[in-house]
């Protein structure tokens, strides 16, 4: 049994004091248990780890693994997989058991360590995703500088040093299943929520804010720059990429059916079709970085708030709930918007690809002919 009479002492230094140790907690137990809310996350949380599978092995593919986006994407892929474990598959138990810190001191104490540590590397890794599409598609030279070849797993193993950080060097954060959700305070005594201050996770939060918010602006002037130097005649010459996808279509039952005719013009459409899909996978990988930046952003200024603001019950839940959408959104972007994992996925798990895509390609060749003529 915990001992009443321990004192636990939050003005200390986090390096001095042993916080999340059994011997400093006071005996409450004053948890709710929420069994159905419980059981949902920890199954919603299985599910989505179970995703991520094969996702990660279409990632490490010799072919993608290659690209500097998809080596930050993999270890991006990995930490959400862990901090699921977190935030839904052990947060889930612990709403079941209705645990507060007291309850659970030692469970509480590492989950606490390890889910802010994935927290706080997983934003350094979408900032740096999103920071690599943006070069690509503004500077092509300055991310070769940066991210070509192995320079990327420097950029990566700076991330993983800044998580180092926070497991070995911060205070943790404590679940409390009264608000369903981890707060800086432990909530041993009243009132003392503001001696439990975490300044690092706070500026971890309002970089992440600031500079999502800055690469956002940066990317918009960038296009707004490149719409307006695009000129009529220019833009007449630009292919689309509809366009282009039709005729990457087209040139697949060329090359599958052995098609003779029409070789010479092929050839000669086919030098056109690495720039026009390298753009399109660079567009597409950026607003999928954009779209996992945006979560991390909502969560960040949520928790900031209900940390240091009395809020309703109803914005913690969504705290919390954006927490886990943070780690399991990333999956179902990729699967929904990466054309490269969702076929790879499909093809792992036996399902044909092909056929999924033959309708697609009858139409688009028809089109296609059709667009040949009226030039």
């Amino acid at each position: 049994m915990l001992s009443s009479t321990a004192q636990f002492k939050p003005s200390e230094s986090p390096l001095q004091l042993q916080p999340f140790s059994s011997a400093n907690c006071l005996e409450i137990t004053d948890g709710v248990s929420r069994p159905i809310f419980g059981i949902t996350e920890g199954v919603a949380g299985l599910l989505v780890d179970i995703a991520y599978i094969p996702v990660f092995f279409v990632m490490i593919e010799k072919e993608n693994f290659k690209m500097s986006c998809y080596k930050i994407m993999t270890v991006l892929a990995v930490v959400d997989f862990f901090s699921i474990i977190v935030d839904c598959i052990i947060t889930g138990w612990l709403t079941y058991e209705g645990a507060v810190f007291c309850t659970h001191p030692e469970v509480i104490h590492f989950s606490g360590m390890t889910g802010e540590a994935l927290w706080c590397t997983s934003c350094v890794l979408a900032v740096m995703l999103i920071i690599n599409r943006l070069l690509d598609l503004t500077s092509p030279r300055a991310r070769i500088f940066f991210f070509e070849g192995n320079r990327t797993y420097l950029f990566i193993l700076v991330a993983i040093i800044y998580g180092l950080y926070f497991f070995f060097c911060n205070t943790p954060t404590a679940f409390t299943s009264k608000f369903h959700t981890w707060f800086f305070d432990p909530m041993i005594f009243e009132g003392k929520a503001m001696e439990y201050e975490n300044f690092p996770i706070l500026i971890n939060n309002f970089s992440v804010v600031f500079l999502t918010c800055s690469l956002y602006v940066l990317f918009c002037i960038a296009l707004r720059s490149k719409l307006k130097n695009t000129t009529g005649s220019e833009s007449k010459k630009a292919v689309s990429w509809g366009y282009c996808s039709r005729l990457q279509s087209v040139l697949k039952i060329i090359l599958v059916n052995r098609v003779e005719t029409g070789r010479l013009k092929t050839k000669k459409e086919l030098k056109s079709i690495p720039k026009c899909r390298s753009s399109m996978s660079s567009m597409q990988v950026f607003f999928q970085s954009v779209m996992i930046c945006a979560v991390n952003l909502n969560v960040s200024v949520i928790y900031v708030i209900m940390n240091y603001i009395e809020v309703p019950p109803w914005l913690i839940i969504i705290g919390q709930l954006s927490w886990q959408l943070g780690n399991a959104a990333p999956v179902f972007i990729y699967l929904k918007f990466n054309k490269t994992i969702r076929n790879g996925v499909l093809k792992k798990l036996g399902m044909r690809v092909s056929f999924v895509e033959s309708k697609s390609r009858a139409k688009n060749v028809s089109v296609f002919r059709k667009s040949t003529v009226t030039k």
